[in-house]
């Protein structure tokens, strides 16, 4: 009596390859830089400190693929991975401000990445194709693709309605904004060369000259009222107010909209 042959699951196996690496490893290694500038704002960390954090995770936890990979089954080590993962972006979404802090997430996300990625995929894909595995390996991998280019969409959408963030994010761009006006309120600047040297002196002057028009229009008095509704915003929304996060930000905006158009009637006026 002959043995049955094994039963040949190859596109299966491709199929569930490409869902699972693209849930356990393109949707966050593709999106999660979408997360760095509400990092950056929320901690007042630096561009350079955020973005440091894939290069240093990399070089802390590059011994975990040759380490683990061939000591466990590779749909334990996706599992596994998936979770670190999972617990990673939860620790994103509750750092103190601590530089170590966030690097250590990021360590625990690489060792993620590392278990749940590419390499358990391909170990698993290759049981089950020789002529034809880098076919296969690439059919698998367009999964990864594909979830990135969903979460390209899905990052913007859930931010839409978490009223914090999206409040956060807008406020974090009024801010700055009005730093920028604060910095050419000054006797000394007269021209626009002199608000573009004030801001920085880099690329083109008109920003600059917009920024020297509207200083002059609000004056020292509207530019501190201005920062003092600003203020008051940010405290609202950090919780001294009962007010819902909506009501804060359209507040704000009706408040700086009024200063700003009494600033162009007393303009006309001297016209």
């Amino acid at each position: 009596m002959t043995a049955q042959p094994r039963p040949f699951y190859g596109p299966w196996i491709i199929a569930a390859s490409f869902v699972t690496f693209g849930l356990a490893s393109g949707l966050p290694y593709y999106n999660i830089a979408f997360f760095y500038d509400y990092l950056r704002d929320d901690h007042h960390w630096t561009q350079q400190m955020v973005t440091l954090g894939a290069p240093v995770a990399i070089l802390l936890t590059i011994w975990a693929g040759p380490l683990l990979a061939h000591r466990f089954n590779p749909r334990y080590l996706i599992v596994a991975g998936t979770g670190l993962t999972c617990l990673a972006f939860q620790w994103f979404g509750h750092l103190h401000g601590s530089s170590f802090e966030y690097y250590a997430a990021w360590c625990v996300y690489m060792i993620g990445y590392l278990l749940s990625g590419p390499i358990p995929h391909q170990i698993i894909i290759s049981n089950w194709y020789r002529r034809k595995r880098g076919q296969a390996m690439g059919i698998a991998y367009i999964g990864g693709a594909l979830a990135g280019a969903i979460g390209n969409k899905l990052a913007p959408w859930l931010v839409s309605f978490m009223p914090y963030r999206s409040a956060i994010q807008v406020l974090g761009l009024l801010q700055s904004r009005y730093r920028k006006l604060l910095r050419v309120d000054d006797p000394s600047i007269q021209t626009t060369k002199d608000a573009h040297a004030a801001l920085g002196g880099k690329g083109s002057t008109y920003p600059a000259q917009k920024a020297l028009e509207a200083t002059r229009a609000l004056g020292t008095d509207g530019l501190r009222r201005a920062i003092d509704s600003l203020h008051q915003a940010d405290l609202d929304l950090k919780g001294a107010s009962a007010m819902p996060e909506d009501a804060v930000l359209e507040v704000l905006v009706a408040r700086l909209a009024a200063l700003h158009s009494r600033s162009r009637g007393r303009t006309a006026a001297r016209r």
